[in-house]
């Protein structure tokens, strides 16, 4: 996923919930005219990552939010995050559990590698990562 696109999930357009009565989250859905590419884009999640996020919505999120922000990410008053926010706490996590420092963009480009390490990878990848066709073959 690209940074824009997460840093601009609203719990109120993007989280797909299939029973809305339960907090259980399902997959996160981008819409076209969301995209770059103008690709929709659904993310499944696992479970343990739908556990994650509702950790971070129930326990970590309120404690950082405005009233009424819709992000899930959010930032200062009743916008999300900024880039630099986003890009900077990333740097840090991975510099404090992993001793090197990535940057969100990396995280692309480490999904793309691995992918390209599974069987039917190259197959996939371009519909995983929305990626133009010109732009595949800078994975192979």
């Amino acid at each position: 996923m690209r940074l824009t696109n997460l840093l601009g999930l609203r719990l109120d357009q993007h989280l797909l919930r299939p029973d809305p009565r339960k907090p259980e989250i399902s997959a996160i859905m981008i819409g076209e005219e969301e995209t770059k590419n103008r690709v929709p884009l659904m993310y499944p999640l696992s479970s343990r990552t739908a556990e994650i996020l509702e950790i971070w919505l129930r326990d970590y999120r309120p404690l950082l939010v405005q009233p009424g922000n819709p992000y899930v990410f959010p930032g200062k008053g009743m916008g999300p995050m900024t880039r630099a926010g986003m890009r900077d706490a990333v740097k840090v996590v991975t510099r404090e559990r992993i001793g090197v420092e990535i940057n969100p963009h990396a995280f692309r480009h480490i999904a793309a590698e691995a992918f390209l390490q599974q069987p039917l990878g190259a197959d996939v990848l371009p519909f995983l990562f929305a990626l133009r066709r010109s732009v595949f073959p800078l994975h192979a």
